[in-house]
């Protein structure tokens, strides 16, 4: 087998992220493995591990015939066996895959919660479905969407993964830190899109700064959408919300939560984070609301709250402040159940029997 991963870019992200850890962990199977940013890099070409050729297309615009050709080229020049798209990759996947029919396709469906489905373009999706050998969905509600929605019946869900605790990068002097370290500290990594309503976080983060003298939030992540980048720094300035921080994109954002003391996922939307992952492996107590697999995930071991209820958010951070021991035990064995759970051998294992089915 030869598969190369198909994704927009590199830069930071839950899908991104995902692609890196895919072909780091195809590559020491001793599988050969290409990666294909289609528009651009980003900060994650460099956490490929040497061995992951690595193809940048410049795409302009869906029909960009240029970037097509060069894909198409790339492909047969290496023998490129499976083709895996990510998430919106999957039509320039398609078309790829129409040029060579015994290309085996992949779509990763990284995205969204059953409430989410009905904004896709379903349309394109069911079209370019048809030429779909597999899909991988991150939960077991965009499984029910392939097989149902999409009539692929080789769907299956292969969760996500995050490297181990002895992976992270350990905080030294020479590592970004997080702002004022002696308050109660907040983390959010999640870039600055609507799905992840970062404005119901600092909605509830202002009543929570009632109650408690020394707590701070911090928000790391591209500012994606500027315009909502712009609305939520004039949100914190209008309400002097002085200890709220923003942070931009972090390659390794596992270097910022192993300072922080609660980890939360604000999202309207979700399929798997990744970053909920992280957030147990830097052994944090985490706040999340319940979509997507966040409830799987957690379970037990964390505070689950709806979506877009900013007093449930902030009633859930403020019972984590309040009860240190609660907090410290939920945060352990939040630990440990990912760890059991989540095993990226495991789930290495379970993608390569995927494409040697295909075969």
């Amino acid at each position: 087998m030869i598969i190369l991963h198909l994704i927009d870019t590199l830069h930071a992200g839950g899908a991104e992220r995902m692609v890196v850890n895919l072909a780091n962990g195809l590559l020491k199977r001793g599988l050969k493995v290409h990666v294909c940013a289609s528009r651009e890099t980003g900060v994650l070409s460099h956490e490929l591990d040497d061995g992951i050729a690595l193809l940048l297309l410049n795409r302009k615009s869906t029909f960009d015939l240029k970037a097509i050709f060069r894909l198409l080229v790339y492909l047969k020049k290496h023998k490129v066996t499976h083709l895996h798209a990510h998430g919106t990759s999957f039509f320039l996947g398609w078309m790829a895959a129409i040029c060579y029919p015994q290309l085996k396709f992949i779509w990763h469906d990284h995205y969204g919660n059953a409430a989410f489905l009905g904004q896709r373009p379903k349309k394109v999706l069911k079209l370019c479905a048809r030429r779909m050998n597999l899909i991988l969905s991150v939960n077991h509600a965009l499984v029910t969407y392939g097989k149902k929605v999409l009539k692929v019946n080789n769907t299956v869900y292969l969760s996500n993964f995050s490297p181990s605790a002895q992976n992270l990068i350990a905080v030294s002097q020479d590592v970004l830190k997080l702002n004022i370290p002696e308050t109660f500290k907040i983390i959010m990594v999640a870039n600055l899109r609507p799905q992840k309503d970062h404005l119901t976080l600092i909605k509830a983060f202002k009543i929570v700064k009632t109650k408690f003298d020394k707590v701070s939030l911090h928000i790391v992540g591209a500012p994606s959408d500027v315009n909502l980048y712009g609305k939520l720094k004039q949100y914190c300035s209008d309400h002097k919300l002085d200890t709220i921080y923003f942070y931009g994109t972090e390659p390794r954002p596992q270097r910022l939560m192993a300072q922080a003391d609660l980890g939360v996922l604000s999202s309207k939307s979700e399929g798997l984070p990744l970053t909920l992952l992280e957030y147990a492996h830097a052994g944090l107590p985490v706040v999340v609301t319940d979509v997507g697999a966040c409830r799987e995930v957690v379970q037990d071991h964390g505070l689950i709250v709806p979506a877009q209820n900013v007093d449930a958010l902030a009633d859930a951070i403020s019972q984590m402040i309040q009860k240190p021991q609660e907090r410290a035990q939920m945060a352990a064995a939040f630990q440990r159940h990912v760890q059991a759970n989540y095993d990226p051998e495991v789930i290495m294992d379970a993608l390569i029997n995927h494409y040697t089915q295909l075969n």
